[in-house]
Order: C-alpha cells, then sequence, then structure tokens
C-alpha cells in the first residue's frame, strides 16, 4: 500500500487524466443507481468538455509564441 500511496501523492500524468475521470464516473455509476445518475450525468459531461475547451495561461502564451515564430524545414 505504501508504494502505490507515494505514487498517488506525485499525481496522475495529464495524458491519463481523462482515463481517470471516467474510472471514477463508471465507480460512481456501480455504487449509486443508474437511474438517479443519468440525470446529472449529461450536465456532468458537458462541464467536464467546457474544462477541456479552456485555455491556460501557459497555453495562451504558447498559441502568441508560435503566431511569431517563423519555422524554417530542414530536407534531411
Amino acid at each position: 500500500m505504501g508504494g502505490c500511496l507515494s505514487h498517488g501523492c506525485s499525481g496522475v500524468p495529464r495524458e491519463r487524466r481523462g482515463e481517470i475521470w471516467l474510472l471514477l464516473v463508471e465507480q460512481h455509476r456501480l455504487r449509486h443507481n443508474a437511474d438517479e445518475l443519468s440525470a446529472t450525468e449529461d450536465e456532468s459531461s458537458e462541464k467536464y468538455n467546457n474544462l477541456l475547451k479552456r485555455l491556460t495561461l501557459h497555453q495562451h502564451a504558447i498559441l502568441i509564441d508560435l503566431g511569431t515564430s517563423h519555422f524554417v524545414v530542414f530536407d534531411t
């Protein structure tokens, strides 16, 4: 258990967060009545999709930098 706990404390890698979200939703669904969740499930999915569309401070800076950069392609 100690090894598992230490990995959990370091956080979930960004690439895996969507999978973890789906796992948590599925676990919640198994523990609660599926009929009760059907109304809130669509709302939760919509909130999650809206979060995915939002830019972070760093993404905004990257987009600005990409717009001002000139890339050179070298033939290999």
